[in-house]
Order: structure tokens, then sequence, then C-alpha cells
């Protein structure tokens, strides 16, 4: 799971550098943005929430969390687009507009790159330093249910 959000956030660095050496066009550069946001966001977001329900003990299931997400996403894009659409930009300020958000991206995908490196190497710090007892089964609970 670590390492798709990883592969999403180097994706996500990975296009836009090539975009801003003009070396991908604007709709390869989409889609690939697409899919590393999707990747990075999807393989995190639902076991996430979901562990975070079960630590609490709280009855039900992440759907309405998920959806929380989404929603605020929602939200920030139609806002997006109604500035766009309806706000003071003219041509020279969405070529800022665009330098911004490439800068934006670029610093998202590295600290995504950065947490996920971190993560992935404390958990196999983590996992290593596990008790051997804890990883070897209990011959007692092997057993079978009958006494024959």
């Amino acid at each position: 799971m670590l390492f798709g959000v990883l592969f999403g956030g180097a994706t996500i660095f990975g296009s836009s550098v090539l975009f801003e050496l003009h070396c991908l066009g604007g709709i390869v550069w989409q889609l690939l943005l697409g899919v590393g946001i999707f990747v990075a966001y999807n393989l995190v977001g639902t076991p996430c929430y979901d562990r975070l329900l079960a630590v609490t003990e709280t009855e039900g299931t992440c759907s309405f969390l998920i959806f929380l997400s989404d929603f605020f996403g929602y939200v920030v894009t139609i806002s997006l687009l109604f500035y766009n659409n309806f706000g003071p930009v003219n041509d020279e300020d969405d070529r800022k507009v665009l330098h911004m958000y490439t800068w934006i991206l670029l610093g998202a995908s590295v600290t995504i790159i950065c947490v996920s490196a971190v993560m992935i190497y404390y958990f196999a710090l983590r996992l290593s330093l596990r008790p051997a007892e804890a990883t070897t089964p209990n011959p007692e609970e092997d057993a079978p249910l009958l006494d024959t």
C-alpha cells in the first residue's frame, strides 16, 4: 500500500518536472497527474479511515468519512472552476496560475514521497524488531477441537 503511494507521488513529481521542461504536453500531463493523485489518495484514504473507526471502536463503516473527504474535494474543484470562469483572470494571469499550480504539485509530491519513505522505513524497522513469539504459531491453537 505504501509503495503504491510512493509510486503515486513519483508519478506526480515526474510528470510535473517533464511538463515544466516542455517534454510533455498538457493532456498527457493531466492524465499522469490524475493517475498519480488517484493512486496516492485512494490507496491511503479508505484503509486509514477504516483503521480510525476500528481504533475508536465506533460502530459503522467508513463510508461517511470517504464521502466527506470527497465532498470537500468537489467543493474546492467547483470553487476553482467558478473563479476561473467568472473571476478577473486574463491570459497573463493564467500562466502565473499554471506556474504556481505546478510548484504546488512539486512540493506536495516531494512531501508525499518523503512521508511515504519514512513510513516504509518505520514499518520495516518495526516489523524486524517484532519478538519471535508473535510471529510463530502456537501449537495449542492448532490442536483439534475434538479429542479422539
